[in-house]
């Protein structure tokens, strides 16, 4: 066999070795996400409910290059109580640095649902099987639930898991589990929450007091407060908050920019305890604006005449994330304003420049920005020119600028005049 045979016969055996075997291994290596324990029974008949919280895992197994992963998990509010999520130790991103995403819970037409996440913000991916997190609820009443990570929701979420080039690893098999829960259901009495905020607007990064009260008048009792944007479909947890002897609650939140510039709405429950049943607040309104800001113009000097150079000096503040376009605007006294000059600022969100006057008159100028995503715009204060005249024009030379001028030649037209006389006097 020559050698140009045995090169192709090599490059064939590759691509069969490629392309085959390959194959095999993707079909038989297909990622699963499973409920852990996939069916379990928490707390006792002959105990009152709710139970003590309990752990379930979703857990991800046979998986190849994970970079981060979603989990939408449908239950039934009536049976469980959503109490707390985790990543434990050894979780598939243990070790590694990642974002976890904050934790979303909604209902749709399909019922209710949690939705979580994370993904790795550097560092090698993850592959094999292992826990991806820990979610903690509470029996509230007998029955059982379906823990079901199948379902799409209403707005297009699901569970999915993504590979280093942010696609979706696909197909997974998910493994659905369910919870039954036991205990006595002994009448309990009625109970009320409510909630309140101190303030209904406010500017980016103010605090808001938001507080209640709870009808059962003891320590330690746990509320759960909610927000989401005005008319939004899901609600997410703000925080939990312990009640004091008198079952009065509260929060101090800042309205930083992970909330949003929009109107909340805000919401609080409590799950109730062995004596009293759980109960939902009131919701209220937090409208969170965007900062305040200021503008300032200086012109000097303030008496020009005209013709003369004024230097205008602007500036933002506080200083802006990007350096703003600003606008200077003239006018003269009682009359309409114009654009005199639109720039743009230093860093530091200032800028001086040189305004030639021309016509003599009363100007009033003025400095105005529309604002960004953080700051509302603003507009100075007025600052008045006088412009007194005409500039007066150059001095023009006197009699007395050319004296010099005339002594020196009536004395060259003199010493002329002497030496034609000496000349002629000495001829005779």
């Amino acid at each position: 066999m020559n050698s140009r045979n045995i090169l192709l016969t090599i490059l064939v055996l590759m691509l069969f070795l490629n392309a085959f075997p390959i194959n095999i291994i993707k079909g038989q290596e297909v990622a699963q996400v499973s409920v852990e324990p996939s069916n379990q029974s928490v707390g006792q008949p002959s105990l009152p409910l709710p139970t003590p919280p309990f752990s379930i895992n979703i857990t991800v197994g046979s998986v190849h290059d994970l970079s981060a992963w979603e989990i939408l998990l449908y239950y039934n509010l009536t049976v469980l109580t959503y109490d707390s999520t985790a990543l434990p130790s050894g979780h598939v991103f243990d070790g590694k640095q990642f974002f976890q995403a904050p934790l979303v819970t909604g209902s749709d037409s399909k019922g209710n649902y949690l939705l979580l996440g994370a993904v790795l913000l550097s560092g090698t991916t993850f592959s094999g099987s292992g826990t991806l997190c820990q979610i903690k609820f509470i029996g509230y009443t007998g029955g059982t639930s379906s823990l079901k990570l199948d379902i799409v929701a209403d707005q297009g979420f699901h569970t999915n898991l993504l590979n280093s080039t942010q696609n979706e690893i696909h197909p997974i098999n998910i493994a659905n589990g369910q919870v039954t829960v036991l205990g006595s259901q002994t009448p309990k009495q009625p109970s009320s929450i409510t909630i309140n905020v101190d303030q209904s607007s406010v500017p980016l990064g103010s605090n808001v007091t938001v507080s209640g009260d709870i009808n059962v008048t003891r320590a330690g009792l746990t509320v759960t407060i909610y927000y989401r944007a005005s008319g939004g479909a899901t609600w997410s947890e703000l925080t939990r908050a312990s009640t004091d002897a008198n079952g009065h609650y509260f929060y101090p939140w800042n309205t930083t920019q992970n909330y949003g510039i929009t109107l909340h709405e805000l919401k609080a429950s409590w799950l109730g305890d062995v004596d009293y049943g759980g109960a939902e607040s009131n919701t209220v309104t937090v409208s969170v604006n965007k900062r305040t800001s200021t503008i300032s113009l200086s012109a000097q000097p303030g008496n020009v005449t005209a013709g003369s150079g004024v230097t205008i000096s602007v500036a933002v503040a506080p200083k802006p994330v990007r350096p703003p376009e600003i606008t200077i605007s003239y006018r003269l006294a009682g009359g309409n304003w114009a654009i005199l000059q639109t720039l743009t600022t230093d860093i530091d969100g200032a800028r001086t420049f040189t305004w030639t006057t021309s016509t003599r008159g009363s100007y009033e100028l003025k400095a105005s920005w529309s604002g960004d995503e953080d700051y509302a715009g603003a507009e100075s204060s007025i600052s008045t020119v006088e412009v007194t005249g005409e500039a007066p024009p150059p001095d023009q030379p006197g009699i007395m600028d050319y004296l010099p001028y005339i002594v020196a030649a009536v004395a060259i037209v003199a010493a002329i005049g002497v030496a034609i006389y000496f000349l002629k006097f000495k001829k005779r």
